[in-house]
């Protein structure tokens, strides 16, 4: 009906995804090919009644198409989404030349800044199942990672590893760049694969997730070959304690910045409060790092 917002969300991965408000507070989520803000159209047009839209869904991408199909364009638009309807668009994430296209079309836009965010951070019960089952999918595939470590393994095989197992185990793509750091490199929050090998006694901080039916795990996993450094295995069970100490203290109602403030008090009274350079944690969905924020 008009008045009602209809988005058109920008996926970082080069996707486009429509978000149709459905029964609020809950919404349907609808997931198009890579053509553009053409194909989030055409992908509204099959919502609303099944038909296809061919001068809005063609495999180019229409930025500036003849006066004919721009016409007939604005006229298909106020069809389906009637004279007053409005576009929701993620401002830090939409391509000027995107903007700009529907600007042509005549839509009325109105920039989002954290409404999808926000939306968002409350899963439903298919949501959470999706969510769980790609974490037990980045379970299994850790396990059979650390089968194979061995001394001398550089970090880019762990890394491809990985990515091969996430695919032959169901998932259509990493959740984000996989973290393999080692050693001294084990400092770095997001240290990306080298070509450094791996040696006895060390850590190896892991960090991926993947993306099973749209929705993402997250996963990161310190390990060692052979028993670590003694300084190195206190600082490890100082961290595991206030990880566990941090889980305990979550429950609804509770801010995030007082569970990562609870977290940093416990490292901070270990001697080691300097060394936390990084947020806690962050919530997880579709997105590398949702709602709510843990720092």
């Amino acid at each position: 009906p008009d008045g009602e917002i209809l988005c058109l969300v920008p996926v970082r991965d080069g996707r486009q995804m429509a978000l149709v408000p459905g029964d609020l507070p809950q919404y349907r989520v609808y997931q198009a090919g890579r053509l553009g803000p053409a194909v989030g159209l055409g992908l509204l047009h099959r919502l609303v009644d099944g038909g296809a839209v061919r001068h809005l869904v063609q495999e180019q991408n229409l930025i500036r198409p003849d006066p004919q199909d721009l016409q007939q364009g604005r006229l298909e638009v106020v069809r389906l989404l009637g004279s007053h309807a409005r576009i929701g668009i993620e401002a830090g994430q939409v391509l000027v030349k995107e903007y700009l296209s529907m600007q042509e079309y005549g839509l009325k836009t109105v920039l989002l800044e954290h409404e999808l965010e926000e939306a968002r951070r409350c899963k439903d019960a298919r949501e959470i199942a999706l969510v769980r089952k790609a974490c037990e999918i980045t379970d299994a595939i850790f396990q059979e990672t650390i089968s194979t470590i061995r001394i001398g393994m550089k970090e880019t095989e762990v890394s491809a590893l990985l990515q091969y197992l996430a695919i032959k185990n169901g998932a259509s793509a990493m959740a984000f760049d996989t973290i393999v750091a080692s050693g001294v490199r084990g400092c770095m929050p997001h240290g990306r694969p080298s070509e450094k090998t791996f040696e006895a006694h060390e850590f190896i901080t892991i960090d991926f997730g993947i993306t099973y039916q749209g929705y993402q795990s997250d996963m990161t996993r310190t390990v060692c070959i052979r028993e670590p450094q003694p300084k190195l295995k206190k600082i490890y069970d100082i961290v595991l304690q206030a990880q566990c100490a941090g889980v305990d203290f979550i429950k609804a109602g509770v801010k995030g910045k007082d569970v990562d403030a609870y977290v940093r008090g416990i490292i901070q009274e270990q001697g080691y409060g300097q060394y936390f350079t990084h947020g806690l944690g962050h919530g997880m969905g579709m997105g590398d790092g949702e709602l709510p924020m843990l720092n």
